[in-house]
């Protein structure tokens, strides 16, 4: 049977304290879930919202998986070395062509046994346009497939376990904010559907997604019974897109390092934690409100970036933790 709780990290996943500073003003108290440190290879939220679809793949009776993403996709990292400690077959179908020099990511798959499939993105947005998957069904009979960022109706139970790391930590109605990287919506809607109703949930979009709200919402309603406090979705703190950056960005996250020792990515919670600290310069929380953060993992896409752009993260080697 799977292991989904990780045996071999480093350290234990616990909420911890952080200091104010220069990056983090004094006028709450921030806590930090740091998520990557749940796998030895960082993979933080993907291991929540996968928990649910891997416990009914091994119900379903399929012998292999089979799910697709780009070529720095965290989603397919995760999925790699999950299906490779668990000894089952696993199909990676990457948008785009085969690149000349395949980058960490794509390296990574292939030494954790993954088939990996490039499509053309034409090939690709039609083998995934529909929610059935009727191409890929067509081309692999017996594979379990898994939506691109893993995020389906089966994502909730994952999220009962971070719940239950900050229920252990704070009392009920001591803590007034937690903040996430939003993407797909699947970690966001996780969070929510499991926090307490006196905590309020800020969603940070950090690709750009105009899709965002409307994908909470309907994720939302795929838990049924739920009674969820509420919760804010930003739009204001994405540089530009999905893996867009500037200079401020980056210097950020290495000073975030220097200070915390806590690894960033520049994609997901290196935007959400600077979100968070402008949030709070701009009087967005009240004084002495605890903030909790929640680092979603990614680790993977520090070494990949600093590949492409020449190592302006200063930070150190980090997997496996």
């Amino acid at each position: 049977m799977f292991q989904f709780r990780p045996t071999s990290a480093s350290k234990l996943m616990k909420i911890i304290r952080l200091p104010p500073s220069s990056l983090l003003p004094d006028t709450c108290e921030w806590y930090l879930l740091p998520g990557y440190l749940n796998h030895p290879y960082g993979i933080g939220n993907k291991l929540w919202k996968l928990e649910g679809t891997m416990a009914d793949f091994f119900k379903s009776g399929k012998k292999e998986i089979i799910s697709f993403g780009g070529a720095y996709s965290n989603h397919l990292h995760a999925l790699a070395v999950l299906c490779n400690e668990a000894s089952i077959p696993f199909t990676a179908i990457v948008r785009g062509e085969e690149p000349a020099s395949p980058g960490y990511t794509l390296r990574f798959l292939k030494e954790n046994n993954a088939k990996v499939v490039y499509l053309d993105r034409s090939t690709y947005r039609a083998w995934t346009q529909n929610s059935d998957y009727s191409e890929i069904k067509n081309k692999f009979e017996n594979a379990y497939i898994i939506p691109e960022g893993g995020t389906s109706k089966l994502i909730f139970s994952g999220f009962e376990s971070v719940a239950g790391i900050v229920k252990a930590e704070f009392e009920e109605g001591n803590l007034q904010h937690i903040i996430v990287a939003g993407g797909t919506g699947g970690t966001a809607a996780g969070l929510i559907s499991t926090a307490s109703v006196n905590t309020h949930i800020h969603v940070i979009n950090v690709l750009k997604n105009k899709g965002l709200d409307d994908n909470i919402t309907e994720l939302l309603k795929l838990k049924q019974h739920i009674k969820h406090g509420p919760y804010s979705i930003h739009h204001d703190f994405h540089f530009g897109g999905y893996a867009k950056f500037d200079q401020n960005l980056i210097q950020w996250i290495n000073d975030f390092y220097e200070i915390y020792g806590v690894p960033l990515d520049p994609v997901y919670t290196g935007k959400m934690i600077y979100a968070a600290a402008n949030l709070a310069n701009k009087s967005s929380f009240k004084k002495n409100e605890k903030v909790l953060l929640i680092h979603t993992g990614g680790l993977q896409g520090i070494i990949g970036f600093n590949e492409r752009y020449g190592n302006i993260l200063k930070i150190h080697s980090i997997l496996p933790l």
